[in-house]
């Protein structure tokens, strides 16, 4: 099994990421008030399955963020940071090749 990387094509591989972090954010966002529902009533039990409920929202959408999404976000700092890396090395690299046509006649 063999790994290519096209460094031009990380950055743009980020900003995917990106749009589809900004989609999940929406999307979770519009549903988070929905995981916390009002009593139906105004009983006691009314009160306590609307708070249980409540306590299982927060569960998956905390008060801050939304697990998951936010470790979304160091990924395309990383890809681009990953992008400048490589070609930092391809340009290193290609300074320390020296191979000519006379060397592969060999």
């Amino acid at each position: 099994m063999s790994l290519e990387v096209i460094p031009e094509e990380l950055p743009i591989i980020g900003a995917q990421i990106d749009a589809t972090r900004a989609g999940v954010d929406v999307v979770l966002g519009a549903a988070m008030p929905l995981t916390k529902p009002v009593p139906a009533d105004s009983s006691v039990v009314g009160a306590y399955i609307s708070g249980v409920m409540a306590l299982f929202g927060n569960l998956y959408f905390p008060q801050t963020t939304v697990p998951g999404v936010a470790h979304l976000a160091p990924g395309t700092t990383a890809l681009v940071e990953s992008a400048t890396a490589y070609a930092v090395g391809d340009v290193g690299g290609a300074a320390t090749v020296t191979a000519s046509a006379a060397d592969l006649a060999v």
